[in-house]
This record gives C-alpha cells, sequence and structure tokens, in this order.
C-alpha cells in the first residue's frame, strides 16, 4: 500500500482514510489462483467513498428496485380488484334501480287506482241523479198522456149529448160526467233543472303536490371501508295483544302483494302464520291457526306454503296480504324445514334425515334421503344458487352447517371448532352471489360465510340491536329481515 504524507498507512475502509485511493501497481495473481482469476487491473481500480464501497450500494440499490417493484404489483393487483368490485358494484346499482322503478311504477299505479275509484264513485252519482230526473219526468209524461185519454173519451160523450134534443133525460144519466168537468189543474213535480260539478281545482293540485309519493334516501360506503355497517330501517312487533305464549318467529318470507310490502311470519309459540302490513297508513295485520307452523316457502304469485310437522301436512295460504287458507298436502314425514327444489321437487328435513319430494300427484312422494348420524340433528334448510342444499345440523354434542348437491350427496360439513364462526346455527340463507348469510342463536350474530362454508366477516352482532336471531329473509339482495323474540327488524345492508 502507498504511504501518506505523514508517512502512515491507511487502507480502504479504514476511518480517517482518504476518500479515494488508486492502486497503482499490477496486480500479481494471487496464491492459488491464475492471472486470468485475478480481478482486471482496470476493474480493481475501486473508489471507496465514506468507507462504503461501491457494490455494497449497488447492492442496495438493487434492493431498492426489487421493493419498488413488489410494491407496484401490489398496487396493480390492488386496483383490479378495486376495478372487480366497481364493476360488481355497477351491475348490482343496474339492478337495484330496475327494482327501485318497479317499486315506484307499483306505488303510481295504486295512486292512480285510487284517483279511478273516486272517478268512479262520482260518476256513479251522477248516473243515480240523472236516472231519478229521468224516471221522474218519464212519469210526468205518462200521466199527461194518460190524462188526455180521459179529457177526449168526455168530451166526445158531452159532443154526442150536445146532438140530442132531450136533454133533460140524458142529465140524469150523465150527472157524474158533468160533476168531473172542472178544469184540474196540473200536479207541482219538483224537476232538476241543471246538474253541475263542484270542483276545487286549486285544492285538487295542492292536494297532489302534497301527496307523499315517496322520496330516495342514499346510503354511501367509502370503497375501502370495511367497517361500514347495516343500517336499521324498520322494526315491527309480531307479537298481538291477548297471547299467552312467547312469541317463537321460526320463519319469515316478504312479498310484494299489489304494491304493499307484507310480512309473513310462522309463530310456533302461538301457533299461528301471522301477515303484517300498512294499508292507507294504518298497520294491519291477519293470522291463521296451525299446530305447528315450521318453514315459510313461497309457491307462486301470492301462495305460501307452511310446514306442519305436528299434522304430517303442508298448508297452502293465499295472501291477499291477509291471509286466506286454501288446502292441506299430506305428507309421510313430520317435515320442519322445507325449501323448493326445482319445479316439481321439494326438499324436506325431518329430525334424522333430508328427503327429496316428488311433487306430482296428490302427496308428496320421497325419491332419495340423505340419513345424519343421529335422529335429532337436522333443522334448517336453504337452496343456493346453483341447486345445492345447505342444511344446519343442531344437536347436544354436535353444531355443524352441511351442503348437500341437489341428489342428496354430501359436498362438505363445516364445523364452528374449526375457526369459531358460529356455535348454534339457527337460520341459513344465500345470496345471488353465493354467500351464505347464518344466524348464530348463541352468539346474537348473522355471519357471512363463502359459498364453500369459510368465515369471511360478521354481518349483525349484538352492538347493531340484534337479540338472538331465529329466522332470516333476504328480500331484494340489500334488505335483510332477521326474526327476533316478538319482532322482525329490517336492515339495509352496505
Amino acid at each position: 500500500m502507498s504511504e501518506t504524507r505523514s508517512g502512515a498507512k491507511r487502507s480502504c475502509g479504514t476511518p480517517g482514510g482518504s476518500n479515494e485511493v488508486k492502486m497503482k501497481k499490477t496486480l500479481e495473481p494471487c496464491p492459488g489462483q491464475s492471472r486470468e482469476d485475478c480481478t482486471d487491473p482496470k476493474e480493481t481500480e475501486a473508489s471507496c467513498k465514506n468507507g462504503v464501497s461501491t457494490e455494497s450500494k449497488k447492492l442496495d440499490f438493487m434492493a431498492e428496485l426489487s421493493g419498488k417493484k413488489e410494491s407496484i404489483s401490489r398496487t396493480i393487483q390492488m386496483k383490479l380488484q378495486n376495478i372487480q368490485r366497481l364493476k360488481a358494484s355497477i351491475v348490482e346499482a343496474r339492478k337495484a334501480r330496475t327494482r327501485i322503478q318497479s317499486e315506484i311504477r307499483c306505488a303510481s299505479h295504486a295512486i292512480i287506482s285510487q284517483f279511478r275509484q273516486k272517478e268512479k264513485e262520482l260518476m256513479d252519482t251522477l248516473d243515480g241523479v240523472s236516472e231519478n230526473q229521468f224516471g221522474l219526468l218519464s212519469d210526468y209524461v205518462n200521466q199527461n198522456e194518460t190524462d188526455i185519454q180521459l179529457a177526449n173519451q168526455k168530451r166526445v160523450v158531452l159532443k154526442k149529448m150536445l146532438g140530442d134534443n132531450d136533454l133533460m133525460e140524458l142529465h140524469p144519466a150523465h150527472e157524474n160526467l158533468l160533476s168531473g168537468l172542472t178544469e184540474a189543474e196540473d200536479q207541482v213535480v219538483r224537476i232538476i233543472n241543471d246538474v253541475f260539478v263542484s270542483q276545487d281545482i286549486g285544492k285538487v293540485k295542492k292536494g297532489i303536490e302534497d301527496l307523499s309519493f315517496g322520496q330516495l334516501d342514499c346510503t354511501f360506503q367509502d370503497l375501502h371501508d370495511r367497517s361500514s355497517r347495516p343500517k336499521l330501517l324498520n322494526s315491527t312487533t309480531v307479537t298481538l295483544k291477548k297471547e299467552g305464549h312467547f312469541c317463537h318467529i321460526f320463519d319469515i318470507i316478504v312479498l310484494d302483494v299489489e304494491g304493499i310490502k307484507t310480512i309473513v311470519v310462522s309463530d310456533l309459540g302461538n301457533r299461528k302464520v301471522k301477515s303484517f302490513y300498512v294499508r292507507n297508513g294504518k298497520s294491519c295485520h291477519s293470522e291463521y291457526i296451525v299446530a305447528t307452523p315450521h318453514d315459510l316457502i313461497h309457491l307462486k304469485q301470492n301462495q305460501v306454503m307452511v310446514s306442519d310437522p305436528h299434522t304430517y301436512s303442508i298448508s297452502i295460504l293465499a295472501v291477499t296480504p291477509d291471509l286466506i287458507y286454501l288446502s292441506d298436502i299430506n305428507t309421510s314425514s313430520c317435515y320442519r324445514g322445507l325449501r323448493v327444489l326445482t319445479s316439481s321437487t321439494l326438499v324436506g328435513c325431518a329430525a334424522g334425515a333430508i328427503d327429496i319430494l316428488n311433487m306430482k300427484g296428490k302427496k308428496p312422494k320421497p325419491i332419495r334421503s340423505y340419513v345424519s348420524r343421529d335422529d335429532r340433528g337436522y333443522d334448517r334448510l336453504c337452496v343456493t344458487r346453483t341447486g345445492n342444499i345447505l342444511v344446519s345440523y343442531s344437536c347436544p354434542t354436535v353444531q355443524s352447517l352441511v351442503c348437500l348437491t341437489p341428489q342428496g350427496d354430501q359436498l362438505w360439513e363445516h364445523f364452528p371448532a374449526e375457526d369459531g364462526a358460529f356455535r348454534r346455527p339457527s337460520a341459513v340463507e344465500t345470496t345471488r352471489t353465493g354467500d351464505i348469510l347464518l344466524a348464530d342463536y348463541e352468539t346474537s350474530r348473522v355471519i357471512q360465510l363463502t359459498e364453500s362454508g369459510r368465515f369471511v366477516k360478521d354481518i349483525l352482532v349484538p352492538e347493531d340491536g340484534l337479540a338472538p336471531p331465529t329466522a332470516l329473509y333476504l328480500y331484494n339482495e340489500r334488505h335483510l329481515f332477521v326474526g327476533s323474540g316478538g319482532e322482525v327488524k329490517e336492515y339495509l345492508l352496505p
């Protein structure tokens, strides 16, 4: 190594060394190496700046570039995911717009129907008044025509009398006739002179302007905010006065009956099926007695079926929105859970088996059964968008969620012990996208699972005002109705 002016030797990398020291001599071959293995003299004129080698800086720079690359890759992935979410939101927004347009049209048709009814009432009143007037005038015309005929008859008789010479002989015979010849006065007839309608157009216009037709209410969600919570919209009390038992809502179904949103519940505690709705601003309800009402199924139009395991039957009711009994279907088993599988089949769960039922004929016949590990487990049913069957299994020793194919073969079974997602399943529902909504009675939650049964997140928790849930119904994809105790709560999902 070369010496400094002071005579002290300094090497590269030693504190206090010069910023740059150039090697002046050609390097000799390293021990054990050939000249070709040694560093080229031009390459070995390495510089040392502030005690850090160029090679170290190069490694740091490469590491920084690699980190930047990874960061850009993550950003691209996040952007792609956001694009997918935005596209899905656009699709859902279009569906929501179509649904809201339908609701607005229903409200408009209901109001127009009321206008038509008012118009008909006014027209009927006018027809009644006019027909009464026409009848009165016709009777008066007929009376006058009769009077003219009688007068003509008397005139003929008098003319004959005047043509005879001996009037005194004829007088006694026609005394009565002569006594009635005084001119009669016309009867006073009260004739309607004119009919007119009294309308205050200004008042009508103001009534239309003040008409409570509805308003749009928008909720907003930050695309990057994972903490958005459902919004409680309504709470309907389904416990009626003078009922002696605790209300236990086993199932819920919501129907749109001629523009009237109707909530139908099966109250197992009071042995009734009930409907609740609002008409002309007034809360109304209807009820129908069933021995043990369990699952509710939307059959067609405004008809529902309710399973009654105690009597081994299924009752069919019309919702008008009042409940009207139509018929009963007898079954071979006491089905608690019941759902439509296809246009010609049902799926029902008794305590220890799940049956695929053929609906052709007067009595549903099991065409395939799936038997459980004991006779007390199967409780709640649901059919997914792909036709698979979800059923909750609940017994003192085992709690699980089972997924079966439409033919009854098991696809998977999810136990809460695997990830602690739930403890006691009490109701199950699915979305159009395939997600599973599961009510957990023991923890008072509604949770979201993937289509394969894995936990995603909590949808509703006790802080959302949720008591132990016993029934779920998803209406128009974002309105989740939850039955709990004696109440049905409607939540707007984010």
